[in-house]
């Protein structure tokens, strides 16, 4: 196995389990205090909490770019989505609140498909994943979000610059 990475942050778990606390604590703040809705709101932010986290336990998986194929392992679901190179049409990377993800665009039974993932690797060593990918198919497009990210101009100076057309307004 060549690069391996996750769909998910851990910390998204956290998050949403201080999100549905600070519900439940609205709820019981709001109901004054009554026992029943007090009861009743604890139980639908629990319920809240358990289908919530199935769900993003079905949508968990880790992603492995292996010399032949990458593969998609969907942990709990035990689904396998195997993506020859050559069906890879794009791979973005985005910056978003001092993280980064990557976005994998391929070909699933003739129809276009995007998967969202922790990035693979940063810096250098990303650009090296590009490089990488290059060699499997020639024809993969590389850009990354947003467009003045540092990490735009390390892929156009290594993969050829495009420059973006700009259209003029006029008044």
């Amino acid at each position: 196995m060549k690069y391996k990475t996750y769909s998910l942050n851990p910390d998204e778990e956290k998050k949403q389990f201080i999100v549905l606390c600070i519900i439940c604590f609205f709820l019981i703040s709001v109901t004054k205090f009554s026992l029943i809705i007090s009861l009743a709101s604890i139980v639908f932010v629990a319920i809240m909490y358990v289908l919530s986290k199935r769900d993003l336990n079905r949508k968990y998986f880790e992603i492995n770019f292996k010399e032949e194929q990458a593969e998609i392992n969907y942990i709990k679901r035990n689904e396998n989505i195997v993506i020859c190179y050559s069906d890879i049409i794009q791979i973005r990377y985005i910056r978003y609140k001092n993280k980064s993800y990557n976005r994998l665009t391929y070909n699933h039974n003739a129809k276009s498909k995007k998967v969202s993932y922790l990035s693979v690797a940063e810096g250098d060593e990303y650009i090296n994943f590009l490089r990488w990918i290059r060699e499997k198919n020639s024809k993969t497009e590389f850009d990354a979000y947003p467009p003045d990210e540092n990490m735009e101009y390390r892929i156009q100076e290594n993969f050829g610059f495009k420059y973006r057309k700009f259209l003029k307004e006029t008044l």
